[in-house]
Formats: structure tokens, C-alpha cells, sequence
């Protein structure tokens, strides 16, 4: 928000400046950091805690589907509500598009760009849904595969 207040030098630079971090490479650093910052951010876990919500969502709309076209309604609602995949693709999407709307806005300030592009918008979205629910799958293999392992050295030390 103060960006968008300020000179319009400092606009550009700012935006220059994202865009020079954005070209920056990948360490084995910058992972560690990004995970304590996720792991430290509360929001992370109130998209957490949306899934309770998702239980009594899917309660309340038992208690209402009563005909065919309810009950198929219902079932649709109660997969997507109870999938992390779902949820893992929706939050990647909604922060990835989020994130787009926001450097637009600051090249818009700078005046370096006119609007917002909804397909810029819809691609970072669409980038972001596969990541998060990519994330969510990686997650459940790696937890099953060191299940498996760990199943393995005690059978091995019997």
C-alpha cells in the first residue's frame, strides 16, 4: 500500500526490483525460509482449520438433500470439502492470482502497465492450482513411502 503512495521513481524501482527477485535462483537456503515463514504465518493454519468447516458444511447439506438432483449436489460438495487435493489447489490458486492482481497493481502505479490482465490473472491461478494440489499429493506419497519405510526396519529388527 505504501508503494502505491509513493514518487514515481520509487514505483518503478519497485517494481524493477520484483522483477529482479523473481529471476533469482533457488537455494537450498531460501527453501528453508520459505518454510519457516509458512510454518510460522498463523494463516496457514486457519486454511488449516477451514477443513472443520468443510465437516459441518457437508453435515448441513445431508440434513437438506432429499431429492436426486440435492443428493448429487450434496456428494459433489462433500468430495470437493473433504479432498485435500481440492483444497491444496484452491489455496495455491487463489494466493497465486492474488499475488498476479498485486505486482499488477504495482506496475499499474508505476505506470509501466495499463489494467490488469485476466489472463496473466487466470494463467497464475491456474499455476497455482496445480502446484498446491501437487504440493498436497507429494506430501501424502513422501508420508506413505516413510510409512512403508519405518514399517520395514521393524519388520527387519524382529
Amino acid at each position: 500500500m505504501k508503494v502505491e503512495k509513493a514518487d514515481h521513481d520509487t514505483q518503478v524501482a519497485f517494481a524493477y526490483m520484483m522483477d529482479t527477485y523473481d529471476k533469482k535462483d533457488i537455494t537450498l537456503d531460501g527453501v528453508g525460509r520459505a518454510l519457516k515463514e509458512t510454518m510460522t504465518d498463523p494463516l496457514t493454519y486457519v486454511g488449516i482449520s477451514t477443513l472443520g468447516a468443510g465437516l459441518m458444511a457437508r453435515k448441513g447439506a445431508e440434513y437438506v438433500a432429499k431429492e436426486g438432483f440435492k443428493k448429487r449436489l450434496h456428494g459433489a460438495i462433500r468430495s470437493y470439502l473433504t479432498s485435500g487435493l481440492a483444497v491444496g489447489a484452491t489455496e495455491g490458486a487463489l494466493y497465486t492470482a492474488g499475488d498476479e492482481v498485486a505486482r499488477e497493481s504495482v506496475y499499474q502505479d508505476a505506470n509501466l502497465m495499463d489494467g490488469y490482465s485476466g489472463t496473466n490473472i487466470a494463467a497464475s491461478g491456474a499455476m497455482g492450482a496445480v502446484a498446491g494440489a501437487g504440493l498436497v499429493k507429494g506430501i501424502d506419497v513422501a508420508g506413505k513411502g516413510i510409512g512403508k519405510g519405518i514399517e520395514k526396519i521393524k519388520g527387519a529388527t524382529k
